[in-house]
């Protein structure tokens, strides 16, 4: 018999565990049982993807997978509750994580591959992983991530049927991104929410085109709420004055 009894009352025994001064090692065991709890009663969220489906979510926050669905942010940003839909046969990214998060498995399967890093960290653009576990998650199966390094993995599909998750995360140790991994070129890379983006991509056409115009638009930029794409239009700008110069 569960003990969750409603949406609100699976946050609030979220919002209840993440004020608490646990590690994040013992946020995800009871973070686990929780979900688990929750597991059973799916149409609970239903109020809530009506909210996206109705065009009532918060456009404010873009995620970085394209397959996440953000429907509760804690007011503080302690915790934030998603929905993920897996498309069989798509390959999606090895990525860490910038907090803890607990994860279920609602219909169909889904493949989990975690991965252990080999290399210091000292290279921002160089990792070396190898896998540490594989396991095939059923409905009503949960598992977990650690931040950072613990919590380097990938989920996809099993199977040829897309695959639907709930997942909560905590509050983030690191944030604005979190790291992609390539095996085949032991490469990383950081990976931005969409909104961010879409910014970044913006930027990198104002300099490729250098007009005086250009540069005008990017010294705004360089004004931005947004520590990092404020550092980059500047680094920008500096790239476009001295190619002008040389």
């Amino acid at each position: 018999m569960s003990h969750v009894k409603s949406f609100k009352d699976f946050c609030e025994t979220f919002r209840e565990l993440s004020y608490s001064a646990r590690t994040p090692e013992e946020m995800v065991i009871e973070g686990q049982m929780i979900l688990s709890d929750y597991l059973a009663n799916p149409d609970f969220m239903l109020d809530h993807l009506v909210g996206v489906t109705e065009n009532r979510s918060d456009d404010e926050f873009l995620p970085i997978d394209v397959n996440d669905i953000s429907i509760y942010r804690e007011p503080n940003r302690m915790f934030s509750v998603r929905i993920f839909v897996w498309e069989p046969n798509y390959p999606y990214h090895i990525h860490d994580h910038g907090s803890w998060g607990v994860m279920g498995c609602l219909s169909n399967q889904i493949r989990e591959t975690k991965y252990r890093r080999l290399d210091d960290g000292s290279q921002c653009d160089y990792a070396e992983l190898e896998v540490r576990a594989e396991a095939v998650i059923q409905p009503g199966q949960t598992t977990f991530v650690l931040p950072l390094n613990e919590g380097i993995h990938r989920m996809m599909a099993f199977g040829k049927k897309p695959a639907l998750s709930v997942h909560v995360y905590g509050k983030p140790v690191r944030t604005g991104y979190i790291r992609g991994y390539l095996l085949d070129s032991n490469s990383a890379y950081k990976m931005f929410p969409v909104k961010v983006q879409r910014k970044i991509l913006a930027i990198q056409a104002l300099e490729l085109v250098g007009s005086e115009w250009a540069s005008e638009i990017l010294k705004m930029s360089a004004r931005d709420d947004n520590e990092f794409i404020s550092k980059i239009s500047q680094q920008a700008l500096d790239r476009i004055k001295k190619r002008n110069e040389g």
